[in-house]
């Protein structure tokens, strides 16, 4: 009604359909209720939630996408791993069976023993040396305890003073039929 009467000047009669001008009217709707800034700000609040979505959204995708794949690549990897560490312990035990068949139908000179475990040394990847402990064949024999490591590196166990028998391994070596590596 006050807007009614603020367009009616005074000593004017106002008409009842008569229509205001905007001006009027728009005078007295403050900016915080009127009807655009309501829609303007439900259409903001809107948009934000929307694109806040959107982010949300992208980063959990994008954040599965990484892991998924780091997951992935680690699998890749330790198989792959697992694949060249089981390669290599094959090779490490034909070779130290080859030995083995080598020392037991030969009778080798401690010299020629020597060379073979250098060889066995230098043909396998990663290994750090070769030791090879042998009981005399006959009595009045000398034993055989050498170890041959990286870049020719010998250490005569039985000149050390090194008792093989001692040791807790010996047992095992004694009962294998088969090459094995510690």
């Amino acid at each position: 009604a006050r807007a009614y009467d603020a367009a009616v000047r005074p000593g004017e009669r106002a008409m009842p359909n008569t229509e205001l001008p905007y001006a009027a009217i728009a005078g007295n709707v403050r900016w915080y209720h009127s009807l655009r800034t309501r829609i303007a700000a439900w259409s903001g609040l809107l948009t934000l939630l929307f694109l806040l979505g959107v982010t949300v959204a992208t980063i959990w995708y994008v954040r599965h996408e990484i892991l998924d794949r780091a997951r992935r690549d680690t699998r890749a990897t330790t198989i792959n791993a697992a694949g060249r560490l089981d390669d290599n312990l094959r090779t490490l035990t034909l070779a130290a069976g080859n030995l083995a068949t080598l020392v037991s139908t030969t009778t080798l000179t401690p010299g020629q023993l020597q060379h073979a475990q250098a060889a066995l040394a230098e043909s396998i990847p990663g290994a750090a040396g070769v030791l090879l402990a042998l009981d005399p064949r006959h009595d009045g024999e000398a034993g055989y305890a050498r170890y041959v490591g990286e870049g020719g590196r010998v250490r005569d166990f039985i000149a050390d003073g090194y008792d093989v028998h001692l040791q807790p391994s010996y047992q095992r070596w004694r009962a294998a039929t088969q090459a094995w590596w510690a």
